[in-house]
């Protein structure tokens, strides 16, 4: 009974009890914490790009070229095609951020169109389970500890303490301030950028000196033997593998309350690192296809080692450096994106309420709750390390989930068409987006049939009685309120 009289702590009781500085009382409006609006277009624009450009583009490139029987011109027209995929979800995505200015992206837009029970299930699943960040802090690790093992494999035990290491350090940086993070990212994407355009020369002037490879790859754009035998089972495969290194278009979508102007910024920065991106993944396969024949591309087992080991032969740690700025960067905007919809869901009560709280006393206010507790189960699947069943069991269901978004655009406009549009796309755009994602989900089941979507759609389902019995049924855990305000105190956090 004790615990049911104590409130949570505002942030403005919060600062009465424990500062009482007139300055920092000035800070606050109506009582509350909000994010402040820091992201402009440009910021927007290579904060975005960041999260896109991964590791994923050097580790597809030979998967692409294999499935379409090695023809160039075809997997340059496979990575054009994946890019427009994304360019339609985008503008989707646009529409839905510019009419709805809340932060939280998917689960936002599912909350609005369908109810509070759908978009339930996306928050819990991707802060308690972020199997992409625990992906691409270990492959971070591998590169990076790599090259002090030249005769043999790297220890597991190394490879999971600096994957470790990169979470921690990145998530104290973002944690301290977003300006800080946003200020980050424009460094980390403005490398990855500076380092795509080296590759490109690298290459350039290897074909000076040698344009055998080159000349033959010319030649046999669009071979007739290796085009013979594409049906559509490839056509669709290879559009299914061109779209994963593409994951991270709607980034900004998360953190919409925190951009300047949304309506104008949100889809000029959406649409412009889009194209930035098209263009830098077909200069990465064109540099490829200049000094490696796709024989060559499709038989290794790591593409950008084998090119780097022909270009840059006098340095051997081109590659790691790559690898792990893209894969730094990349985690890096996941954590200033990705955690907001984790704060979002707590603020409307389908998480603990903890995590919709943001640290009063930084520079600029940060979940810092919604972030710890990601990399809390990031370092949890780390020292595990065999979570790759994770993968197969949910990324079928995130095309589900893309349908179900892009489907919003067309049931918001019938359910709510009182909202203001300052940007709205055609309605053969989500169609046509529903179709491919349906295609893919398909396609997924039928190429690769596996009894993990039953685990998947079983956890889905466990969430579901979760949501029946915490959110409808109220059922509050003892102790929940005196714990909340004890963290409160002690992270000096608000609501």
């Amino acid at each position: 009974m004790a615990d049911e009289k104590q409130p949570l702590l505002t942030a403005g009781a919060y600062q009465k009890r424990c500062y009482s500085t007139e300055k920092r009382q000035n800070k606050l409006e109506n009582n509350e914490q909000q994010l402040n609006p820091t992201v402009n277009t440009g910021s927007g624009v290579l904060l975005s790009a960041g999260l896109i450009i991964g590791s994923g583009i050097f580790v597809t490139s030979n998967e692409v070229l294999a499935s379409v029987n090695g023809s160039i011109g075809l997997s340059l027209l496979a990575w054009l095609g994946g890019g427009l995929v994304a360019m339609l979800s985008t503008l989707c995505y646009c529409e839905l951020a510019t009419s709805i200015r809340e932060s939280g992206s998917d689960y936002t837009y599912l909350r609005h169109a369908y109810g509070p029970a759908l978009a339930f299930l996306l928050p819990s699943t991707i802060t308690f389970v972020p199997t992409s960040d625990a992906i691409t802090a270990l492959t971070f690790s591998k590169y990076l500890v790599q090259p002090f093992f030249k005769n043999c494999d790297a220890p597991v035990l190394a490879v999971k303490l600096f994957a470790a290491v990169m979470i921690l350090l990145l998530t104290t940086m973002n944690c301290y301030s977003a300006k800080v993070s946003v200020r980050a990212q424009v460094i980390f994407t403005s490398a990855k950028i500076l380092t795509i355009l080296t590759i490109l020369v690298g290459s350039v002037v290897s074909c000076v000196n040698d344009y055998t490879v080159a000349e033959y790859n010319y030649q046999n754009l669009f071979n007739k033997q290796d085009i013979d035998g594409i049906g559509f089972s490839k056509v669709s495969r290879v559009l299914f593998q061109v779209t994963w290194p593409y994951q991270g278009w709607h980034a900004l979508c998360y953190m919409t309350e925190e951009i300047k102007n949304p309506a104008k910024t949100l889809p000029r920065a959406s649409i412009s690192s889009l194209l930035i991106v098209i263009l830098l993944y077909l200069t990465i396969n064109v540099a490829f296809l200049l000094v490696l024949t796709p024989e060559q591309i499709i038989s290794s087992t790591a593409v950008v080692s084998t090119f780097s080991n022909k270009v840059f032969s006098r340095a051997p740690w081109f590659t790691s450096l790559i690898v792990c700025l893209c894969a730094a960067g990349s985690y890096s905007a996941g954590i200033v994106t990705q955690a907001r919809m984790t704060y979002v869901a707590a603020r409307h009560g389908h998480l603990p309420k903890i995590l919709g709280m943001l640290a009063i006393h930084n520079p600029s206010p940060t979940p810092v709750m919604a972030i710890f507790v990601r990399i809390v189960g990031a370092l949890i699947l780390i020292i595990i390390g065999d979570f790759d069943k994770l993968l197969v069991a949910f990324g079928f269901f995130s095309w589900i989930f893309l349908c179900l978004s892009s489907a919003s655009v067309l049931v918001l406009r019938k359910r709510k068409p009182f909202l203001e549009r300052p940007y709205k796309v055609p309605a053969i755009i989500p169609v046509i987006v529903i179709i491919i994602g349906s295609s893919f989900a398909i396609l997924t089941i039928a190429t690769e049939p596996n009894f993990l979507y039953l685990y998947g759609l079983s956890i889905y389902l466990l969430e579901l009685v979760m949501y029946n019995l915490f959110i409808v049924k109220k059922y509050k855990m003892p102790c929940c309120l005196s714990l909340t305000l004890f963290l409160q105190k002690l992270l000096k956090i608000s609501s």
